[in-house]
């Protein structure tokens, strides 16, 4: 069993230590993609070894990438040309997360949050004609695969490998998704870290309908509609009697929770009024716990490859939001030892596939260790990614510090939301709370958490945390606590003369005093929980974000009306 408050402290100091920081240092690189000046020029077209690059062509390179063209361009001086355009690489390039699809290709692109530019044009990539081997026909577009790929018929040879090597040379290319890294600014873009610490955010999208072939574009309603069938915009779920102002016309959206503990996201999910028709989690103590809170909604005590081998027609897991958090701790760069728990742990990961499948979500959570990025686990973790674009999901996904949300910890995350088809991708929000700025929040304490815990609060025995006594010392209740863990934190309570209460940890995990833990185990259940905090604040942007594209919608379906 691995000793989360080790891996905690060893995981932090290996990603975000000094010595990984100094080791990433590196000189800002140069403006990308500046305006073209003397001597430079801007050609129409250029011919090089037979081959006629026009703007908008797309062109293969020795190395296997291909490059669609935006401008080229000759130094007048030097008589060199160089071409300025958009990376693409085999999707059976991308490391698993892209099924791999025979010509199936994907944008590789880079950006600067801090460059005002639209993505398209600053992440432009300029390289030179050396290894340029052809032309190659490209069709860009947002239909499922397998629409507008190459021909399966008429093809030149007589054996399918033959053929296979044919199309892959000479027949047409066809790109559905742009794979982007986002940056803070050129100076972070610079590094080369172990890990991935100098990236804020990665994200696999389709196409719009302005980065389509014309003709290539299929309607995001259509689209949503061949994945999950009809969608009652507004929410899933009717309103008898929706007060007069609501912004949800008597809907409401519905969730699901896989995995679900005992309640961390649900009861986000509660605080901003989505309806909770069920969660899955096959611990005993949680289980209760979850009933007991969330008593209308249903609740499957079972490993989530059993509840999947379990589904039948007159199994209804259809949600607009589902969240999942499989078991994790497979997961850290400290595992050494396999677990007995390890196999179930991989299985319920990947039981996720045929829970979207079941579920058909809108939009879709999913919140993990950030130790899943490290490189000893990459595969399984673009394997997770794999498992929502195979159903053609928009994802992203970044390690958030929920400090600067509110919470009362230094505790950092790696959290990931999905997009069905036709869905386009909410915004994992900004951080509300800093140290420094002037402009947020000032950080949580733990003295202010503390505080706000009434006396006759459910799970608050303040006596039998005396009599338990403590042997940890006295600290600085002004700041952010260390991770709450399963067995409670490296931390007793901050005077030093007794362990935490389970209310305690409860509060400085976010639950609200109302949430009572039933069973046993119970620090073990607060400390597997994901915040109810960070919970709220993500659902409520998927929320607003849902709203908006929702009404939208409605305006569109006006006007045709009309």
């Amino acid at each position: 069993i691995i000793n989360l408050d080790d891996f905690e402290e060893r995981f932090e100091v290996e990603f975000y230590g000094t010595a990984s920081q100094t080791q990433a240092r590196a000189q800002p690189i140069a403006a990308r993609n500046l305006p073209i000046r003397f001597p430079q020029e801007e050609l129409d077209s250029f011919n090089v070894r037979g081959v006629h690059l026009k703007k908008g062509k797309t062109v293969e390179f020795l190395n296997g990438t291909f490059l669609k063209i935006a401008k080229i361009i000759k130094n007048a001086d030097t008589e060199e040309v160089v071409l300025r355009g958009w990376l693409l690489r085999r999707c059976s390039h991308m490391k698993g997360i892209l099924p791999k699809k025979l010509n199936e290709v994907c944008f590789v692109l880079e950006v600067e949050l801090d460059d005002p530019r639209p993505v398209m044009e600053q992440a432009m990539v300029q390289v030179g004609l050396e290894g340029l081997v052809k032309i190659r026909h490209l069709v860009s577009t947002n239909y499922p695969h397998p629409h507008l790929g190459f021909p399966r018929v008429g093809l030149p040879y007589d054996t399918k490998e033959d053929n296979m090597e044919y199309v892959k040379d000479y027949e047409r290319l066809v790109v559905r998704w742009k794979f982007i890294t986002y940056y803070d600014n050129a100076a972070e873009h610079s590094k080369s870290p172990c890990y991935p610490t100098n990236i804020r955010k990665r994200m696999l999208a389709g196409l719009t309908e302005d980065e389509c072939t014309p003709g290539c574009f299929l309607d995001p309603a259509t689209l949503r509609h061949k994945w999950r069938g009809d969608t009652i915009i507004g929410g899933s779920e009717r309103i008898e009697a929706p007060a007069i102002d609501s912004p949800q016309n008597g809907s409401i959206y519905t969730y699901g929770d896989a995995f679900c503990g005992a309640g961390g996201t649900t009861r986000g999910a509660v605080a901003v009024a989505l309806q909770v028709l069920w969660g899955l989690d096959l611990e005993k103590n949680a289980g209760k716990t979850w009933r007991a809170n969330f008593p209308n909604a249903t609740h499957y005590e079972m490993w989530a490859h059993d509840l999947v081998a379990m589904i039948n027609a007159n199994t209804n897991l259809r949600v607009d939001i589902l969240h999942l958090s499989p078991p994790c701790q497979v997961f850290s760069p400290v595992h050494t030892r396999v677990g007995k728990n390890d196999q179930q742990n991989f299985d319920s990961l990947f039981a996720c596939c045929a829970l979207v499948h079941k579920a058909r979500p809108r939009i879709i959570t999913l919140e993990q260790t950030f130790g899943i990025l490290h490189p000893k686990f990459e595969a399984a973790f673009n394997s997770l990614i794999q498992i929502f674009t195979s159903y053609g999901y928009s994802v992203s996904y970044q390690i958030v510090q929920f400090q600067n949300y509110g919470l009362a910890q230094t505790r950092r995350r790696l959290i990931i939301v999905a997009a069905c088809p036709g869905e386009t991708l909410p915004e994992i929000p900004e951080y509300t709370h800093s140290k420094d700025s002037s402009n947020l929040k000032p950080l949580t304490s733990v003295r202010s958490v503390l505080n706000k815990i009434p006396a006759n609060c459910p799970n608050h025995d303040i006596e039998a945390a005396f009599a338990r006594g403590t042997t940890k010392p006295a600290w600085d209740a002004s700041r952010a606590i260390p991770t709450i863990t399963c067995d409670g934190g490296a931390h007793g309570h901050p005077d030093g003369q007794r362990r935490f209460t389970e209310r305690e940890l409860a509060a400085l995990q976010s639950f609200p005093h109302h949430h009572v833990f039933h069973g046993s185990a119970i620090k073990k259940q607060i400390g597997n929980a994901v915040p109810p905090l960070i919970a709220e604040i993500l659902f409520k942007a998927i929320v607003k974000h849902l709203r908006k594209v929702d009404k939208g919608e409605q305006e569109k379906r006006a006007q045709v009306i009309d």
